[in-house]
């Protein structure tokens, strides 16, 4: 066995046998990743039916704990092996305990002896004995362990404790619907300390089970059967308390009631009188045990005694379901809420199950926070579908057991369902013509099928699954195969639970079974938990990323199903209550939290609900002192612990710990993490944490605290827990000391909220020098800096220039205060450090539109005289020009959102600079710009030379810099949106800059102004990328990409950003898509608001396209002339509009509004307009030229002259589709349609375009149209 543990990945390390037998072993090992001594059983032969009663031993009593039942541990599979681990046990049986002997002790070994189950095909005298029939202490004779005088060897106290707790323990298996069916004294042990423990759960059933009532086999050891488990009949809690009654005469008479051979001993128990009073006379037996005794042996199962009754003969109270007793220890087993409402979602599991009526294959996926009611769901819609008429359905029920390390264990307990009830279905003819071809594969991968005789006739050939490849994809095929002519002669649904626990192997099968056209036609509904999508395992994406997935998202209940829940409980709530909206608000709408409301006693006095803290504090007070502390432990932790750690913490052995997981788990306190933190756990739900440090006594959190610290210190591990758990033990100083450390370690970490935290107590208990405390200064700077919050950088910056000794020094990080001031929208403030700073390092900063001129025209005649082309001769740029070069790179961008011809001084500067720098990245990045500029300018033809240039140096380079690359990538979808002669490829280059800028990875910790300058990038591309996405007419996307930009805005704390999400028109056409023309005018006037104070900028005409635009959609012409008169002559002081794009857009929403109020009777200079539109048709790029034929189309119609219109939209809408603008391609059509007959291509047109808006999801087509090319009443009143 020692060979087969190795392979457990060198997890156990084994210790020696600890026994042998007929069905198996057991051994010792230590468990490395748990830290403890366990038992390790596993199955020597394994056979379906022997690999079933294994299986079946563990999960039967895995979710059950008692301090007197053995802890199991985990259930694991390797290279064909079972195992199963359990709580290593040391101390003798409970017979040589009670009636201890010289020289007597336990032999371990007995408990590992499957042999010594009895079992028959039908009845005594039809059966087998498998293996040597043995007990301990002697042979079935009855010759054994009398010892001489009785007395001498009966000790009545140790019997008494013992008994109890026997008996307590059996009575709680009975309690959760298990009987034990071999009780005897080597399967109950007692410890040195006098605990006692029930061991050997292998013949274990539930009673209740229809199928374990129909079995007529005999299980058990003769000596201890009860007369109607002798004779094959259906056995419940009786049959264990007539072995306890044997267990009890043993011990009080050395010997047991019923002597003879197996046979014998089974045939005589069947007699009315079993027992002899007189041996139990003789041992002077206590009257109270003797009539116990005599009570548990009586021949009818109906007269014994029951567990609560003999534990009230014994003097021990009464225990209530779940709960505990005042003398008693807690009892864990399953808590399982009802499913209440729900009801939308039942109806779309019921859709799911009735399409197996038609034979077509279905696919859900139920998610939802844990304890939320997924398992609750799933089996309220099995039992529902399964109580129709007709429905005959099969329901084959898989579960991801978090304690099971096996294959394929999401379909494992499935399978083992699968072998019990496909004989109970079909007969062995019908079987074999339902098998595969390669059924044996399936039996190397469930060996349990062996169990089925249609399946063990097919043998299993032996090999290796280390090149499994090809033999598992021939394994998938042979599954499908089964389940799809199973699927034919049944309506089958699969249900797998607790995916977030399944292994690799579980999704290949799943993927396998539900991918194509041809996939079985049965109902797949699996569970998991919500995290699941927030980063699925690789293997798991083909079968989460299937577009026949239906998906179920379970959010909080409702008040509606407090209802439901109440009438449970007893406690009748109206639903529309305020009573019911309380109680939800109280519990969040999470089941859990309602059940503990609901089971509190508190009255629900003048419709308030009880404190749910109070509530909780009152069930946690139920829970052991183990279980207490545990929580307590993991509450102070905060975060998920291993539970080898939790146990160190808490003061806990293997036994209390696992005793305690099972108790906390199964009761909802805790929860088993997933993800990154597999394998640990953590306090269930937030609210409980906040329960128990509300309760707990300071000096006890202190003292957790400081272990957790010390705990942490010693593994060298997570510095920023540590820093926090010795604040918590109030060692502040010597946290402070760990947090500098911690901090850095954070920056590497990215966690840059962590770090400036920890900067900041850092810095309360600095070091003493200067210098120390000026580089702590700075990296907090660096760390608000990469949060995104750039004007607390700004001013940390500034804080730690004060400390600087060195005048380079103060003027980087003046340099840096200035560029973060000015990236997160605080001009004014920005814009005079940045004038300051520009004065002591030699560059120009101007105030005023005719300094910014004259500054600007320098720099271009500067860069015209020095060229494009690299000079090697060039000094290499100095300290003072490294900080305009970096100044430069940033303000140029925080102006392009404000002033095009401050922002071309800053870009001019910069790419005259760059070019000197002779860095390759650098250039290309200027050569970019410049090419952008030119573009501006409407110079396409240079502008394409240098961008084509740009991209070309980055080309040659082996390694360029990603962030060059993405630059150069949005300025290239730039261009191409200035050129505008295709609007998707627009949509699509800025796209790939996005992705581009994302990719470009973390720039160095120390380079803050690259995430400033990186972060205007990520604002400007996610900006143009919504204006072509509303020029291709990606119309849906606009509201997604609207959130994006401000939850980015935001995060960075940028005020300019902020301004163009909330005024820019391609970003409140979202508003008008969705009809909404009110809540654009709202987000409108917020952006206003900010740039009140602000001079005149590209802000300001963004707000005047999109007042027009809106107001023409509102059919208010008149407000959309204001609106452009409004602003005429700051427009035209401004040098906003010489940007020619920036005029095209300005001259476009003023003939919009002169063309609409002009259809409305309003008098307006057809002079100007005419001027507008001439400005557009004379334009150099497709887009704007387009726009014109458009306006010009319209002003003819206005005029009378409808057939110069037509041919003048006609050309437009030509035009709008070559460049690919298609929301005013569909615009434009319809306005066409308003010129010409049905008949002549007028329906077309109207059809065409009427279709283009629905499919984009645009509410109001007419009126939406309308504010696109107004002026010819599309949209009618």
């Amino acid at each position: 066995m020692t060979d087969a543990l190795d392979s457990l990945l060198d997890r156990f390390e084994a210790l020696g046998p600890l026994g042998e037998g007929g069905m198996g072993t057991v051994s010792l090992a230590y468990d490395r990743r748990l830290r403890t001594r366990v038992a390790l059983k596993t199955v020597g032969y394994v056979t379906g039916k022997a690999l079933l009663r294994f299986k079946h031993e563990f999960r039967s009593v895995k979710g059950l704990s008692h301090p007197n039942l053995v802890s199991l541990g985990e259930l694991l599979e390797s290279e064909g092996q079972w195992y199963l681990s359990m709580e290593f046990i040391d101390g003798q049986s409970f017979l040589d305990h009670v009636r201890p002997v010289a020289e007597s002790h336990h032999d371990y070994m007995s408990t590992a002896r499957p042999s010594q189950v009895y079992e028959t095909g039908s009845g005594p005298g039809s059966g087998t004995i498998e293996g040597s029939v043995t007990a301990v202490g002697g042979s079935f004779s009855g010759e054994h362990k009398t010892g001489g005088n009785g007395a001498e060897l009966f000790e009545e106290g140790r019997l008494r404790h013992s008994l109890l707790q026997l008996i307590d323990a059996t009575h709680v298996l009975h309690e959760a619907g298990r009987v034990h069916r071999d009780l005897k004294p080597s399967n109950v042990l007692v410890t040195h300390a006098g605990r006692v423990v029930i061991l050997d759960f292998g013949l274990i059933s539930e009673f209740d089970d229809e199928r374990a009532k129909r079995e007529t086999k005999v299980v058990g050891t003769p000596a201890y059967m009860a007369p109607e488990q002798a004779s094959g009949l259906p056995t419940g809690p009786p049959a264990d308390w007539y072995a306890v009654g044997v267990m009890l005469y043993e011990a009080l008479c050395g010997q047991w009631p019923v002597v003879g051979s197996p046979l014998t001993l089974m045939a005589d128990k069947q007699l009315a009188v079993t027992t002899r009073p007189s041996e139990l006379t003789h041992q002077h037996v206590p009257e109270d045990l003797e009539q116990l005794c005599m009570e548990l042996l009586r021949v009818d199962p109906d007269a014994r005694p029951s567990g609560e009754t003999i534990l009230q003969w014994l003097g021990a109270g009464p225990r209530a379901w779940g709960g505990v007793r005042d003398d008693g220890p807690e009892v864990a087993s399953p808590r399982e809420l009802p499913c209440v409402g729900r009801e939308r979602e039942l109806d779309e599991i019921a859709a799911l199950f009735e399409a197996t009526r038609t034979k077509q294959a279905q696919q859900m996926l139920v998610l939802g926070d844990s304890g939320i009611g997924k398992s609750a769901l799933v089996r309220e819609a099995v039992d529902r579908f399964s109580a129709q008429v007709n429905a005959r359905p099969w329901v084959l029920r898989g579960r991801c057991h978090e304690h099971e390390q096996v294959r394929f264990k999401a379909f494992d307990t499935l399978v083992d369902q699968l072998s019990i009830e496909l004989p109970e279905r079909f007969g062995l003819a019908e079987i074999r013509e339902l098998l595969p071809r390669q059924a044996w594969l399936l039996c190397r991968a469930f060996p349990v099928l062996q169990r089925v005789h249609a399946f063990a006739e097919m043998g299993v050939r032996h090999g290796s699954w280390q090149h499994r490849g090809a033999l598992q994809r021939q394994m998938f095929a042979a599954f499908r195969e089964l389940f799809s002519r199973l699927a034919e002669r049944s309506h089958l649904v699969l249900v797998v639970e607790n995916l977030q626990w399944a292994d690799p192997d579980s999704w290949a099968l799943l993927s396998a079974l539900t991918s194509g056209t041809d996939a079985p036609p049965m109902a797949v509904l699996a569970t998991g938990r919500t995290e699941l999508l927030d980063a699925p395992p690789e293997p798991a994406l083909p079968f989460l990323a299937s577009p026949t997935l239906e998906r179920i998202t379970l959010g909080p209940l409702t008040s509606a199903d407090v209802t439901k829940l109440a009438e449970l409980h007893g406690r009748p709530v109206d639903g529309d209550s305020a009573l019911a909206h309380s109680l939800i608000e109280a519990a969040a709408g999470h089941p859990f939290f309602l059940d503990v409301l609901l089971r509190s006693t508190t009255d629900f006095e003048d419709g308030d609900p009880p404190s749910l803290t109070e509530c909780l504090w009152t069930e946690i007070a139920k829970l052991g002192e183990q279980e207490r502390a545990m929580l307590n432990v993991l509450a102070i932790a905060e975060r998920p612990l291993a539970p080898p750690d939790l146990a160190a913490l808490a003061g806990l052995d293997g036994a209390g710990l696992n005793r305690g997981l099972d108790i906390l788990r199964a009761r909802l306190w805790i929860r088993s993490s997933s993800g990154a933190h597999a394998g640990r756990v953590e306090v269930f739900h937030d609210q409980i944490r906040q329960t128990l440090l509300a309760h707990l006594d300071p000096d006890q959190a202190r003292d957790t605290h400081l272990a957790i610290a010390k705990m942490l210190e010693e593994l060298g591990e997570d510095l920023e827990r540590l820093v926090t758990h010795l604040v918590g033990a109030g060692r502040e100083v010597e946290a402070a000391r760990w947090a500098i450390e911690a901090a850095d370690a954070a920056m590497d970490a990215m966690a840059f909220e962590s770090a400036v935290e920890l900067y900041d107590l850092a810095l309360r208990h600095p070091p003493d020098d200067r210098v120390s405390r000026q580089e702590l200064l700075v990296g907090r700077a660096h760390a608000l800096a990469w949060t995104g919050r750039g004007v607390e950088a700004a001013h940390a910056y500034l804080d730690a220039e004060t400390s600087t000794v060195s005048v380079a020094s103060g003027l980087e990080l003046r340099t840096k205060a200035a560029i973060h001031l000015l990236s997160a929208g605080q001009l004014d403030t920005g814009f005079d450090l940045l004038a300051e700073l520009g004065r002591e390092i030699g560059l120009p900063v101007p105030r005023g539109e005719t300094t910014t001129t004259l500054l600007l025209l320098r720099e271009r005649a500067l860069l015209r005289l020095r060229g494009f082309r690299p000079r090697p001769s060039e000094i290499e740029l100095g300290f003072e020009e490294r900080l305009r070069l970096e100044i430069c790179s940033a303000v140029s961008r925080v102006y392009a959102f404000h002033d095009l011809f401050l922002a071309g001084y800053f870009t001019t500067t910069y790419v005259r600079l760059a070019l000197r720098s002779q860095d390759p990245d650098k250039v290309a990045i200027a050569l970019s710009l410049e090419g952008v500029t030119r573009s501006y300018l409407g110079q396409n033809t240079k502008g394409e030379a240098l961008m084509t240039e740009a991209e070309a140096i980055l080309a040659r380079l082996d390694e360029p810099d990603p962030f060059a690359v993405a630059c150069v990538a949005l300025q290239r979808g730039v261009h191409i949106g200035l050129v505008a002669e295709d609007c998707e490829s627009y949509r699509d280059s800025i796209n790939v800059a996005l992705r581009k800028l994302r990719r470009s990875g973390r720039a160095d910790r120390g380079d803050d102004v690259g995430v400033a300058v990186r972060g205007i990038m990520t604002s400007l591309a996610l900006l143009m990328r919504a204006v072509a996405s509303a020029r291709a007419g990606d119309l849906r996307s606009l509201e997604g990409q609207l959130r994006e930009y401000l939850d980015d805005a935001r995060g960075r704390d940028d005020r300019s950003a902020l301004i163009h999400g909330y005024v820019s028109p391609d970003f409140g056409m979202t508003h008008l898509v969705q009809g909404r023309p009110k809540v654009a005018l709202e987000t409108l006037d917020e952006g206003m608001a900010l740039l009140e104070g602000l001079g005149f900028s590209l802000g300001h005409l963004s707000a005047l396209v999109s007042k027009v635009r809106c107001a023409i959609y509102l059919g208010q012409p008149a407000e959309a002339l204001r609106a452009v008169r409004e602003v005429r002559g700051p427009l035209r002081n401004s040098m906003t509009t010489r940007a020619p794009d920036a005029k095209a857009e300005a001259v476009s929403a003023e003939a919009s509004a002169l063309l609409a109020a002009r259809a409305q009777g309003h008098e307006v200079s057809r002079r100007v307009l005419l001027r507008a539109i001439k400005y557009l048709l004379n334009y150099p790029g497709s887009y704007h030229r387009a726009r014109g034929q458009a306006y010009h189309g319209v002003l003819l119609a206005q005029d009378g002259d409808r057939e110069g219109a037509r041919e003048s939209l006609e050309a437009a809408l030509a035009s709008f589709e070559r460049c690919r603008a298609l929301p005013y391609a569909a615009a434009t059509r319809l306005a066409v349609a308003s010129l010409i007959d049905d008949r002549k291509g007028g329906l077309d047109h109207r059809t065409q375009g009427l279709r283009f808006f629905l499919d984009a999801g645009v509410v109001e087509p007419e009126r939406f149209a309308e504010a696109l090319i107004p002026g010819l009443g599309l949209a009618k009143p």
